[in-house]
């Protein structure tokens, strides 16, 4: 049977209220935002840009709707009816993800989680006119049904389509109730450029007391840390951002030293060299003044918050059992 047959018999007999069985793109970088994904309950094959990849966040545990393509010729097994596929973004992502819907006559959500600006679009030394042929191609890029994380994001890229803030649950990711003012404590997650970790080590010991993350953590003594600390330091960018709101609902206060789309970070820094007195004013900071700071950034965390995370993105994701596939 055709592919575009299968696709048609599929929404047919498909259960409205069963699981879908989605194609997943996945990279380190978007598991943080992937996570909180499977908890609309669908069935996610993961993907990556060149080749079927890993789950590598060892303290984000793997999900248990959550599977390995373990080579793509999983992709023509014909015991799995895949329903849709997800990427990210419009880069590497999104060639192969387009041609895996077309293969299967599949829906294809794109998601969209920065703003498009000039450092989306690496121009290296080219004229402008083929910057702006390049922006325009990129423009051009879209899935069936986008999705973004913001309006301000929405428009950047020209599409209609569903503003999904990213949900945390401020139940699990809360204050807590006591936490000792002194010696101030920040929480970091070090990269794996280690001339970047040396410069942090060696230029802000002294300033704070750094708490690196381990990949070892699970998510209780993820937050167990977040309790006990006072600052989150961003060196992640974008894929950072669902970290940055959980701490922030933690209770700490956001320090970036990268683009993000977060406007309420208390401290944004250009260059890590701004770092070393960010963290000299931090230590002169009264108590009065951290506490006023710590509660207003967990009030920003909980209007950025959606809670509706998962069900507008359950109610995205069955307009896929009612999808007609075109090029």
């Amino acid at each position: 049977m055709s592919n575009a047959n299968r696709s048609i018999m599929r929404r047919m007999v498909k259960e409205k209220e069963g699981p879908l069985n989605i194609i997943l793109f996945n990279l380190p970088y978007l598991e943080k935002y992937n996570y909180e994904l499977a908890q609309t309950g669908h069935n996610f094959y993961l993907w990556t840009e060149k080749f079927p990849g890993n789950w590598s966040y060892s303290y984000l545990s793997k999900p248990d709707n959550f599977y390995h393509l373990p080579n793509q010729q999983r992709l023509f097994d014909h015991s799995i009816d895949y329903d849709a596929v997800i990427c990210h973004g419009r880069l590497g992502q999104m060639a192969i993800a387009h041609n895996i819907a077309h293969g299967w006559h599949l829906p294809l959500f794109c998601v969209h989680h920065e703003i498009l600006g000039k450092d989306i679009i690496a121009d290296n030394g080219l004229p402008a006119k083929i910057v702006e042929e390049k922006r325009n191609e990129m423009l051009a890029r879209q899935g069936h049904i986008n999705v973004s994380s913001s309006q301000e994001i929405g428009m950047s890229w020209n599409v209609i389509g569903p503003v999904i803030n990213i949900g945390i649950n401020t139940k699990t990711y809360s204050p807590t109730p006591t936490k000792s003012l002194a010696p101030y404590k920040c929480l970091w997650e070090p990269t794996q450029d280690q001339g970047l970790n040396n410069f942090i080590v060696s230029n802000l010991s002294s300033k704070v007391e750094l708490i690196p993350l381990q990949a070892s953590m699970n998510e209780a003594m993820l937050i167990s840390q977040y309790h006990s600390c006072h600052f989150y330091l961003n060196l992640d960018g974008l894929s950072a951002n669902i970290n940055v709101l959980k701490t922030i609902c933690c209770g700490l206060i956001p320090i970036s030293v990268a683009n993000s789309n977060f406007t309420f970070i208390k401290y944004m820094v250009k260059n890590l060299q701004e770092l070393s007195s960010v963290f000299e004013s931090i230590k002169n900071m009264s108590n009065e003044q951290l506490q006023t700071t710590k509660m207003a950034a967990i009030e920003d965390g909980r209007q950025m918050s959606n809670p509706n995370f998962v069900s507008q993105w359950n109610g995205v994701l069955q307009e896929s059992s009612n999808f007609i596939y075109q090029r």
